[in-house]
């Protein structure tokens, strides 16, 4: 077994790298002008000539996902929007704004998805011949399917050791306002429904 781990960003891929001692997919490809980071490549073929057999994709809910990019800093940068296959355009009229008011509630209100987080997690679903096998895990319930983690990846060991050093913090999506929470969750409605379409994991056979 050949195994790595590729995530959309903000779902703790790197705290999941470290204790699962997987690693993330090689970064270094490129597209054109773009460049792809490690881990957050955005299609499955960037990999394929990597024998890869298994691939962990942990994945946050996706409002959780942007509240974390922002409160990290990375919607001023335009490497997750080329991670994600975003609109440069649009994510550049967010970073050219004063600091003050580069806020969530102005990412929310904008009129279109800068990222594109559905079309991330799509890529790494669909069916397309390549003969590898991907677990998505959503991040806040990787405690609860330390098993079905362990048994995916062969390794009996893990079950201790995530059930050893994950404890989800809670959700804040539920702390943000009614008008903000309304609009991000409008603006990824596709992103919701690919979440919600499972309960904790979803194994593919691609």
């Amino acid at each position: 077994m050949k195994k790595c781990l590729v995530s959309p960003g903000s779902s703790g891929a790197h705290f999941i790298r470290d204790v699962l001692l997987i690693h993330t997919a090689p970064g270094g490809f490129s597209e054109g002008k773009k460049n792809y980071g490690g881990g957050h490549c955005r299609f499955p073929h960037q990999i394929k000539s990597m024998n890869y057999t298994h691939v962990i994709y942990p994945f946050a809910h996706p409002v959780e996902i942007i509240i974390s990019l922002h409160k990290r800093g990375f919607l001023s940068k335009l490497d997750h929007c080329a991670n994600l296959s975003g609109n440069e355009n649009e994510m550049n009229k967010y970073i050219r704004l004063p600091k003050s008011k580069k806020t969530l509630e102005k990412w929310s209100s904008m009129a279109t998805r800068p990222l594109l987080l559905h079309e991330h997690f799509i890529e790494w679903s669909k069916k397309d011949g390549l003969g590898m096998k991907i677990m998505f895990v959503k991040y806040e319930f990787i405690h609860s399917i330390a098993n079905e983690i362990s048994t995916f990846l062969e390794d009996e060991m893990l079950v201790q050791k995530i059930k050893n050093n994950f404890n989800f913090r809670g959700i804040r999506r539920e702390q943000l306002k009614t008008d903000i929470l309304y609009n991000l969750e409008n603006k990824y409605k596709k992103e919701i429904e690919f979440y919600n379409s499972f309960e904790n994991s979803l194994i593919i056979e691609k």
